[in-house]
């Protein structure tokens, strides 16, 4: 003979075992913060916190200080190596050889390493971190244009070509994390890098040692525009512009309510 668990003692301990990330959804719902376009989920809070990629703010001068006064080589070109998918890394070989022209010190790198990317124990390709673990891809000299730049980007700018187009998911998104909540519906949320977000297990690490603080994602004076409003034309290109817009309109009626 089987017995059943009595109908509501089942239903609250299923939920009890949910992935951390459906709960976390739950939380951001409750607490107001889960703005819904579609099956696109947005963290209104993330997406209003000030933001702006500005090197000064990672990497020291010339006088061994940020612009915020630390001394930190904590990057996101730096801490992280993101994964290259093979389509990825067919968009990146096209024009490869454009860019090693462009970037001589970057094809004699190329070389020494061996290639552009490597492989870890998961079998999951990464871009090399010759330099201070930078990424192979970002420059160690500002003076040629005078900031530290993504070689990528500024060859496609340089070129006619969008930057989205052919960096690596996780550079042009960042630091906007992507989680599937649902696979199944196809329900996205859209928040962005911080330790709360790495806690869910997705998107960074929940080791509070290994999390990697980064001076962008902290209230700084030079952030002046919204996350959401910076990262425009990531999240157009991730979603199209009527989701943008749409977004738009939700966070000015959430800022209010």
């Amino acid at each position: 003979m089987k017995h059943e668990l009595k109908k509501r003692l089942r239903e609250d301990t299923d939920y009890y075992h949910l992935d951390p990330l459906v709960k976390y959804t739950s939380y951001l719902e409750e607490e107001g913060r889960l703005l819904k376009i579609d099956n696109v989920y947005f963290d209104a809070q993330a997406m209003l916190d000030p933001f702006v990629c500005d090197t000064r703010l990672c990497i020291p001068g010339k006088n061994g200080r940020t612009i915020t006064g630390l001394k930190t080589h904590r990057t996101c070109c730096g801490g992280y190596a993101p994964r290259v998918s093979p389509n990825e890394k067919k968009r990146i070989e096209s024009i490869l050889p454009e860019i090693e022209k462009r970037f001589p010190a970057l094809e004699q790198l190329i070389k020494k390493e061996g290639g552009f990317y490597e492989w870890d124990e998961d079998y999951d390709r990464l871009l090399v971190r010759p330099k201070e673990d930078w990424c192979i891809f970002m420059s160690n000299d500002p003076e040629s244009l005078g900031f530290h730049f993504c070689m990528l980007h500024v060859f496609c700018n340089e070129n006619g070509l969008n930057p989205l187009d052919y960096k690596p998911s996780a550079c042009l998104m960042f630091p906007l994390v992507l989680m599937d909540v649902d696979e199944k519906e196809n329900i996205m949320l859209i928040s962005k890098h911080s330790y709360e977000v790495a806690t869910v297990g997705e998107g960074g690490d929940s080791d509070e040692d290994d999390y990697l603080n980064l001076a962008c994602c902290s209230p700084n004076r030079l952030a002046t525009k919204p996350l959401y409003v910076e990262m425009r034309d990531t999240l157009e290109y991730m979603f199209g512009e009527t989701v943008w817009r749409r977004l738009d309109k939700a966070l000015a009626e959430w800022e209010n309510f």
